[in-house]
């Protein structure tokens, strides 16, 4: 009886601080990304404000519970709560050096710690977000809720921008912009960039959940249906930058699903929907120019994709193929076997050689891309343009290259080679990349591009510059650690060895994809806390995960302590 009570106990002091981070993930999963106030033309505000808002709240109430029931005390004590993960190690120095860094920027200091002359990620927001994580790892309970939350939110975010597509303003977003920015900004995100960062998160989830799950047929249902609506969005979103997701995911993807049968036919069920949509998506914007009706035109990429003259036989292949994988794995009652349930086994492994071979085709097609661009680059842009064709245009790197972000990765890394020894380390403050280029290359810029940048376009250009070689490394090291972290949960709980059922492993892998994803497109793209935020609520379960393993470990063996105790007593 008093062991009971005790456990109840036990229990009462988790349920706060459970609550709190799971309110937190919940808000931030729906109240964060469909928030907004004066439509468009506040929107960055709106998402920061909300974000800080959310934050600083459970901050302010789970330190105030900490010190209070001196679980703090307690918990600085306990390997359990505060034993350091290279993640947590990268999330502390990124924010020293970001407090450094803002310390050391001179007269722009204010500005490095709000980051007000830029996308306000100064040292506050760093701060924010390294004081959530730390409290989010240690004390969040996590459920699959939660990830339904996000996946359910996005279908919101999604169906608003596929209505935007067909120029259909629904809740009047766009009705006071100017009409050369009418195509570049849609759904409650803005700017299409920031808008396929946060697709890219729901094509991520959704689509590793519906290859690798092995829950009900519902919920796999309801995966699919998710990722479609998502791939469609990412499609009529309208930026290039989607592509990059797609490329990390439908790359990296098999060597975490050709492990069974079920990943490998889900896998290329994928890809069918994925080209099959595309195309789909191409004959509509052909049959709505014909007729003249209003809608958005895709440039950039999809028209070469959607034109090409294999398309329809590469999608006849993969849906013969994956029909003939479905009817060989029904006959043989393995398609029956792969949803999980109680009294379920887990199915046969694939050969590992599938794998090995999957990885060499992606390092020979990484190797290949090199040369192709090392050969673009050899000479004059027509001549690259003559020999690749339209290819040449992404190829060829001059200042015009992606919408002139050549011209503003150039600055930038010419600039970076200016800094002195220390500033190289350290950097210039979070943020502050405007500040410097306004400085140095304002009439440059404005000469070239017509138009002031505030950021490098490409977050690891910008984090070296604004916070240094330790920055830079220790921000690669928050992705590194988390990726690395969910690897290594998700192939101990595929086993049974895990903290949760082996259908869990399929939202760590995506989780560890959401973060992968993210990091590929950031190559184009910048941090912007209109999506961006969500990249660490990800990776806080991939740690929130792996810190459970050690938990379920010395609960079995306590476990086995106590039957051997009783049978002692017997």
């Amino acid at each position: 009886m008093a062991k009971n009570k005790y456990r109840r106990q036990t229990e009462n002091k988790k349920a706060f601080p459970q609550s709190v981070t799971a309110a937190w993930v919940y808000l931030m999963f729906t109240l964060f990304p469909l928030v907004y106030h004066d439509y468009y033309f506040d929107i960055l505000e709106t998402k920061v404000k909300t974000f800080s808002y959310l934050s600083v709240t459970m901050i302010v109430l789970m330190i105030g519970w900490g010190i209070f029931s001196g679980e703090f005390a307690k918990a600085f004590q306990s390997e359990e709560k505060f034993g350091f993960s290279l993640t947590d190690w990268s999330m502390l120095i990124f924010w020293a050096v970001a407090g450094i860094s803002t310390l050391a920027a001179g007269e722009y200091m204010k500005q490095a710690f709000t980051g007000e002359e830029g996308r306000f990620v100064g040292f506050a927001f760093i701060t924010t977000i390294t004081l959530a994580y730390f409290l989010v790892t240690r004390y969040l309970k996590f459920s699959k809720h939660m990830v339904t939350a996000f996946l359910v939110t996005s279908w919101l975010m999604c169906l608003f921008g596929i209505t935007d597509f067909y120029n259909m303003n629904l809740l009047h977003f766009k009705d006071n912009i100017k009409e050369n920015q009418y195509v570049i900004f849609t759904s409650f995100i803005g700017n299409i960039n920031s808008y396929t960062v946060f697709v890219g998160f729901s094509v991520a989830v959704s689509a590793v959940l519906f290859v690798m799950s092995r829950e009900s047929v519902k919920r796999t249902a309801f995966y699919f249906a998710t990722m479609l609506v998502s791939m469609t969005a990412l499609t009529m979103g309208k930026s290039d930058n989607g592509y990059l997701t797609l490329m990390a995911l439908f790359g990296l993807l098999p060597l975490a699903a050709f492990r069974t049968r079920t990943g490998l036919r889900r896998y290329l069920l994928t890809l069918a929907v994925y080209f099959t949509n595309i195309l789909r998506i191409w004959h509509i914007e052909l049959a709505r120019q014909a007729k003249g009706l209003s809608f958005i035109w895709i440039d950039g990429m999809f028209p070469h994709i959607a034109k090409l003259s294999a398309l329809p036989a590469v999608i006849v292949l993969l849906w013969v193929l994956y029909a003939v994988l479905l009817l060989w794995d029904i006959k043989s009652g393995r398609a029956k076997q792969a949803v999980y349930g109680k009294e379920a086994a887990p199915e046969e492994p694939l050969p590992a050689a599938l794998r090995y071979v999957w990885l060499a085709c992606i390092v020979l097609a990484v190797l290949g891309a090199f040369m192709l661009f090392s050969q673009a680059n050899g000479g004059a842009k027509q001549e690259a343009m003559q020999k690749f064709g339209p290819l040449g245009e992404y190829l060829f790197f001059d200042d015009e290259w992606g919408t002139q972000r050549g011209y503003v990765w150039r600055a930038c890394w010419e600039e970076f080679l200016e800094l002195d020894l220390f500033h190289k380390l350290i950097g210039t403050g979070p943020d502050c990349f405007s500040v410097q280029m306004l400085l140095h290359r304002y009439m440059e810029m404005v000469e070239k591009t017509g138009q002031i940048y505030d950021s490098a376009h490409n977050e690891f250009l910008q984090y070296l510059y604004t916070t240094g070689i330790l920055g830079l490394i220790a921000r690669m090291g928050q992705v590194i650690g988390a990726v690395a972290a969910s690897v290594k949960t998700g192939l101990a709980t595929e086993k049974g060895k895990g903290a949760r059922e082996p259908y869990y492993a399929a939202y760590i892998w995506a989780f560890c994809f959401a973060a992968v994803c993210y990091t590929t497109q950031s190559v184009v793209n910048i941090n912007i806390p209109v999506a961006s935020p969500l990249l660490w609520v990800f990776i806080m379960f991939t740690e929130v995960l792996a810190r459970e393993m050690p938990k379920e470990k010395a609960a079995a063996e306590e476990k086995k302590q106590e039957i051997k105790k009783q049978e002692e007593k017997k």
